[in-house]
C-alpha cells in the first residue's frame, strides 16, 4: 500500500480491505490467546500492559492504512469547493463511492484508540506511570462529534 509510485485511489481501496481482512483474521485468532479483546473493549478491573501495547499497534495499524482516504477526501473536497457553487451540496463521483467508508475507518479507529487509552489510563497504573499521566489530566467524558466525515 506505502510502495513508491501513485496508486489510484480505487486501488489504495482495494489493498486497504485486503489488509482490514488480514487484520480481523488476526484478531479472531489472538483474542482467545490472551483473553482480551483488540477492538479497545476493557472487560477487567484493570488493563494488563500486553493489552495496552497490543491494542494500540493493532488500531494504529488500522489508522495508517485507513488514514490515506481522509487525505484524498480532503483534497477531492477542496478542489471541488473552489469550482463549485457554495450553495450546491457536493457529490462524490459515483466510481468513489467507497470514500466515505474508507474515511470512517480512520476515524472510528481514532476514536476507538483514543476512548481505549483514556480508560486504560484510568484503570491501569502501570499505563498512567509509563505516559506520566496523573489521574486529574483523564477527560471525564470525550465527545467526537467534531470527527463527523461529510
Amino acid at each position: 500500500m506505502y510502495e513508491r509510485g501513485r496508486l489510484p485511489p480505487s486501488r489504495l481501496w482495494e489493498l486497504a480491505k485486503h489488509t482490514r481482512s488480514d487484520l480481523q483474521a488476526f484478531q479472531r485468532r489472538i483474542e482467545p490467546m490472551f483473553q482480551f479483546r483488540l477492538d479497545g473493549t476493557i472487560h477487567n478491573e484493570t488493563v494488563a500492559i500486553e493489552h495496552f501495547y497490543l491494542t494500540t499497534l493493532f488500531m494504529h495499524t488500522f489508522i495508517i492504512t485507513f488514514r490515506p482516504f481522509l487525505i484524498i477526501h480532503y483534497s477531492w473536497k477542496k478542489a471541488n469547493n473552489r469550482t463549485a457553487d457554495s450553495n450546491v451540496p457536493l457529490t462524490l463521483p459515483t466510481e468513489m463511492w467507497w470514500l466515505p467508508d474508507a474515511c470512517q475507518v480512520a476515524v472510528q479507529s481514532a476514536q476507538k484508540l483514543i476512548d481505549f487509552f483514556t480508560e486504560a489510563a484510568k484503570r491501569s497504573t502501570v499505563v498512567r506511570v509509563s505516559f506520566k499521566i496523573s489521574p486529574s489530566q483523564l477527560p471525564k467524558t470525550i465527545s467526537h462529534q467534531s470527527c463527523l466525515i461529510s
